[in-house]
């Protein structure tokens, strides 16, 4: 049988991460690893103390960055990893099903394979919550850790929330690769403030991203990247 490691990122989630572990059922998976992108809420120390069972990474950043990245935060978690299967989810992600073993029971004949929710419910900050939303489909994603070795992982020119989850999903395509959307998996994004990050930044990955993914669908660009971990 594959091993299987789950990866939650987290920045600043104490308070969701509250609410999203108990949802989870870590008895499906062989180990549990944290990676604390710079939090400042006293995210490591709570999981520490509450879920001693969870392996805490605290990311390391330059003394200009107030956090790593999202991109970044992912690879150093799968690099970490000692599960022949890997699950890569945000703090905010409140499982309703049992995603662990739905995600897994995909993995165990086919590869390689990227399998994630098709539409999780999502909250917004200070909103009720929206119905079923496919765009934050990337909250959640299981795959094989040698397969995510070889696409590249998450591209780490993101330095901001958002584009690196679909690039992933382009360059995954691209290089032939399938992707499940299971609607049986059912989770809930939990709201969070939305006010960090670099505004100017973001845009110009924005603009980057669309330059970026139209090269590769037009054959112009190779979508594996150097692992750099």
């Amino acid at each position: 049988m594959p091993t299987a490691s789950l990866i939650i990122m987290a920045y600043n989630r104490i308070e969701q991460l509250k609410r999203t572990l108990p949802s989870i059922r870590f008895h499906r998976v062989d180990e549990a690893i944290l990676v604390d992108d710079g939090s400042e809420d006293g995210t490591s120390d709570w999981i520490a103390q509450e879920y001693p069972d969870i392996k805490v990474i605290r990311s390391e950043k330059s003394a200009e960055d107030k956090w790593l990245n999202p991109a970044k935060a992912r690879n150093i978690g799968v690099t970490a990893a000692i599960g022949d299967i890997v699950i890569v989810q945000d703090a905010e992600c409140h499982h309703i099903s049992d995603a662990l073993a739905q995600a897994i029971a995909h993995l165990q004949c086919r590869r390689p394979l990227l399998v994630t929710p098709e539409a999780p419910i999502y909250e917004q900050y200070g909103i009720r919550p929206h119905g079923p939303n496919p765009a934050y489909r990337y909250l959640f994603m299981a795959t094989w850790k040698e397969d995510w070795i070889a696409i590249g992982g998450c591209n780490e020119f993101y330095t901001q929330w958002g584009n690196e989850d679909v690039e992933l999903e382009t360059r995954w395509l691209t290089a032939g690769y399938d992707i499940i959307a299971d609607p049986k998996i059912e989770l809930r994004h939990l709201a969070h403030h939305s006010t960090e990050g670099d505004q100017q930044r973001w845009r110009f990955e924005c603009e980057f991203h669309q330059w970026y993914s139209d090269r590769l669908k037009e054959g112009l660009g190779d979508p594996r990247l150097i692992w750099q971990h």
